[in-house]
């Protein structure tokens, strides 16, 4: 059989204390990953390994690549460059367990050990007489960020997650930072984990170490909190379903964090716009999105496209590249340096989504004419299902320009009002009577117009570009557009979130 082509899995592998770990014959017996069936055997002291190997020779399988993550804790901690230290001894491990690893009917070759990487996180508790003062947090999105970097290196198709060898918190912080991971950059998880190792059972140890010698006393041991690694998850999956122009989960936890504290506000406020577009976007409000829509009291509207656009550009950007967090030795203690820009920790991973998510929008965020726009917001409604809305949008943008443009080439007149659009659209309609200008739209009507209905519009302004007249610039009647979203209820935000921005 040949590979699949381009089909690459990355292993995440936390790893706790390998010089504990002894020798054992790792089954795996019909293990399905990505459509992979695994079912070999290989003898070694790492089930990490035992699936690396296999893999990384399996007839389907394009590439393999391993992440471990281990603890700052694993060696007494000396000198300047604690994580250096760190991160060459895991260096040294991975190739000794390599080395030591056998599989039934299976030829490893030298240079794979260079497909497997080494992440290091902060440390928690008591080692070698060193108290380490990380936390869940910190562990958890210096993981992330371990996982984030090797997917962006290595666009895996799929992550498989070995929790066998990790530390009990250094498994949880690592397991919450793959799904966070995989939620962002939408991939797909498969979990293993061995069978526990048979008490009484005794056989050779891979990895030397030395016994740490015994000490008297009672030991200080800390509960830690890590409910909030189950928020940030909520939160992600919540804002995953924006990726089917859904909103509503997002919004129920939204209120719960606008009666939290006053920091980090900025961060609810900038979701709470992408809310607000998302909505106007599945119920097909194009012009309440499009980048030139403006208002007729002079504000923009908060929430279209590159709004949206220039505020995430103004958050701190990230660099996967280098530790988030320095350990340093005062006192007998190993405390940890923030790098971290400004950004609260818990919110890396969400505002990392935010970005993901509105790239899959840049092309809508550079469109300057309505048309253009209008095409490109029909390919994402029609991507999420929306193929009805799709019509609309586009044959409504399509209306309006030829309007518009007619107005433009027989008057002269690149700004047109709501008097000159009024008279034009009736004419085109066959419509006759005094006008009904004053009149709000209904909902239904609303949204059957795209939101581009004449009499909510204040003026449009036009140019002709190589001989082709576009819209460039869409003025809403601020009162009657506030009045018409009064109308949609209160199952809509963008009346709240319109009228908040004022």
């Amino acid at each position: 059989m040949s590979k699949r082509s381009g089909f690459k899995v990355l292993i995440v592998a936390p790893w706790g204390y390998p010089p504990q770990w002894r020798e054992a014959r790792y089954c795996m017996r019909n293990v399905r990953i990505g459509g992979i069936v695994l079912d070999n055997c290989c003898i070694g002291c790492s089930s990490s390994l035992t699936l690396y190997l296999l893999l990384k020779s399996h007839d389907m399988v394009s590439n393999t690549q391993l992440l471990v993550i281990g603890s700052d804790t694993v060696i007494k901690p000396s000198g300047s460059d604690i994580r250096g230290s760190v991160e060459k001894w895991f260096n040294s491990i991975k190739k000794t367990l390599l080395d030591t690893t056998r599989c039934n009917g299976l030829e490893k070759k030298d240079e794979w050990v260079n497909d497997i990487h080494v992440g290091v996180v902060p440390g928690i508790g008591e080692y070698y007489g060193y108290f380490f003062r990380g936390d869940i947090v910190k562990m958890f999105v210096e993981a992330y960020r371990n996982i984030v970097k090797n997917i962006k290196d290595f666009n895996p198709s799929v992550i498989a997650l070995d929790t066998t060898h990790g530390l009990n918190i250094l498994t949880i912080a690592v397991l919450y930072a793959t799904i966070a991971a995989s939620i962002v950059y939408n991939k797909s998880v498969f979990i293993v984990n061995s069978e526990p190792y048979p008490l009484g059972r005794k056989t050779s140890t891979c990895i030397p170490s030395e016994k740490p010698k015994p000490v008297n006393g009672v030991p200080e041991l800390y509960i830690h909190d890590i409910s909030l690694l189950q928020q940030v998850i909520d939160f992600l999956r919540a804002l995953n379903s924006m990726r089917y122009l859904n909103e509503k989960q997002l919004n129920k936890l939204l209120e719960g964090l606008r009666r939290q504290s006053s920091s980090n506000q900025e961060y609810v406020e900038v979701i709470d716009k992408i809310t607000c577009m998302v909505e106007a976007s599945r119920t097909g409000l194009l012009g309440l999105i499009y980048n030139n829509s403006k208002l007729s009291n002079g504000k923009s509207i908060p929430f279209t496209i590159r709004n949206i656009y220039d505020i995430l550009n103004r958050f701190p950007k990230l660099d996967y590249n280098t530790p988030w967090f320095k350990p340093c030795i005062k006192n007998r203690e190993v405390v940890y340096e923030e790098n971290i820009s400004m950004i609260p920790a818990e919110y890396v991973p969400i505002l990392d989504f935010l970005r993901k998510y509105m790239g899959e929008f840049e092309t809508l965020a550079q469109s300057e004419y309505l048309k253009e726009f209008a095409k490109h917001m029909g390919k994402i409604l029609e991507k999420s299902g929306y193929w009805d809305r799709k019509q609309i949008v586009v044959e409504e943008a399509s209306d309006l320009t030829e309007i518009a443009c007619k107005v433009f080439r027989e008057t002269g007149k690149e700004v047109i009002d709501n008097r000159l659009l009024e008279e034009y659209w009736r004419k085109s309609k066959g419509f006759l009577g005094d006008g009904h200008s004053n009149k709000i739209a209904d909902p239904r009507n609303f949204a059957a117009h795209a939101a581009l209905n004449f009499n909510i519009l204040n003026s449009i302004r036009v140019i002709e570009e190589n001989g082709e007249c576009k819209i460039v610039e869409i003025i809403y009647d601020y009162n009657k557009l506030m009045k018409t979203l009064e109308n949609l209820g209160k199952s809509s935000k963008l009346c709240k979130c319109l009228g908040s921005h004022m």
